[in-house]
């Protein structure tokens, strides 16, 4: 039995890999996944914690005051307007690859660069309001990813379908700004997760915090 950590995955198992079986509790501590053996070897199976919403919160003793109050700050920082959501994410399940195409799209446009790229798990969905809040934005992009300057390995420059397959293969769903990539790239503007985990790393430090801009984009035109 293999209990799996954090790997920007929606699949949680259990899978069965020979005689193994791979399970992984669901991210952001909001489930957990639990394995017990049988007569055959082991079960695995993931569940939900309880959801606490509108539960009367238990009087904690004395002794834990500051704890309390810091509880209550935390709060308060999540329940942060940070504007208006944009008409077309208002009241509704938050579409992450309708989201990831308009970001990359400003991206591209905004740096001058020929292309972007974007794993769609970089970002996970939520139900939005009528405002965007500071809770909101942690739930969709949790990882606190960046955007950097990659490079792209030369066997990969002069084929863009072999560099969409390659990472493809190892994180999922792509988001490009163009679709297709054109050929001839050598270095992409992508989230520090691509560059250090499978391109050719960073060109330049770190830029802003992929959450920005993903902030701007659901605010964008807030007034309507």
């Amino acid at each position: 039995m293999i209990f799996a950590g954090h790997c920007h995955s929606e699949h949680m198992g259990p899978a069965c890999v020979g005689n193994t079986v791979v399970v992984k509790g669901r991210e952001i501590a909001v489930g957990y996944a639990i394995a017990a053996p049988t007569s055959d070897g082991w079960v695995g199976r993931t569940a939900l914690f309880p959801d606490s919403a509108g539960a009367v919160a238990p009087e904690l003793p004395v002794e834990l005051a500051s704890l309390r109050d810091r509880m209550a700050a935390v709060d308060a920082q999540l329940a942060e307007p940070l504007g208006r959501v944009a008409k077309p994410y208002r009241n509704h399940p938050l579409d992450r690859r309708t989201l990831l195409q308009e970001v990359a799209d400003r991206l591209r446009s905004g740096l001058g660069r020929e292309a972007v790229v974007l794993n769609e798990t970089t970002v996970r969905t939520t139900l939005l309001g009528e405002v965007l809040t500071t809770d909101d934005l942690l739930a969709i992009e949790p990882f606190a990813n960046t955007r950097v300057e990659a490079r792209v390995a030369p066997a990969h420059r002069h084929d863009p379908e072999a560099l969409v397959a390659h990472l493809t293969e190892r994180v999922g769903p792509l988001v490009t700004s163009p679709a297709p990539l054109p050929a001839g790239l050598t270095s992409v503007p992508t989230t520090d997760y691509l560059a250090d985990s499978c391109l050719g790393g960073r060109t330049h430090p770190a830029g802003l915090g992929l959450g920005s801009a993903i902030r701007s984009m659901l605010t964008n035109g807030d007034d309507q």
